[in-house]
């Protein structure tokens, strides 16, 4: 009978974690022109209110991580900028609450043409009862004169 109860209690809480990871963060990628061959783009997560995410600055070992995947026709200019309301839990967990806002910056060797820009992004959520939760999303934002 002890069995049982601990197997139950078990159970019980898996899937208390794992029901809302279907929607604890949504993503959204957006890309605006700022001149004839340079973009930016913004990869946006909002967040249930009772998750928060990492920041790419926290502890290597939880950091948000967002790779644009080797593309020739682009570069990368400068480093990923992070935008959001950040708490810091610690010494160097740095997270965001609510909504976070990945900025990168990006340079077309060829306006013609659209230019699909597929990346990834590996992430840790965390919630309230301590329950840390290891996502990847993976992305496409295509880069034209039309954003």
């Amino acid at each position: 009978m002890k069995r049982l109860f601990i197997s139950f209690l078990l159970l019980l809480t898996a899937v208390s974690v794992a029901l809302p990871l279907s929607s604890q963060v949504r993503w959204k990628t957006t890309a605006v022109q700022i001149d004839e061959r340079d973009f930016i783009v913004h990869i946006s997560a909002d967040l249930d209110s009772s998750w928060h995410i990492y920041s790419g600055r926290a502890a290597d070992d939880v950091a948000t991580r967002i790779i644009f995947l080797s593309n020739p026709m682009i570069e990368k200019l400068g480093q990923t900028a992070e935008n959001g309301k950040m708490l810091t839990i610690g010494k160097h967990r740095k997270v965001y609450l609510q909504h976070a806002e990945f900025i990168q910056a990006l340079r077309v060797k060829d306006t013609k043409t659209p230019i699909a820009v597929k990346g990834v992004i590996n992430y840790q959520t965390s919630n309230r009862n301590g329950s840390i939760v290891h996502r990847t999303q993976e992305f496409t934002v295509v880069l034209s004169k039309e954003n």
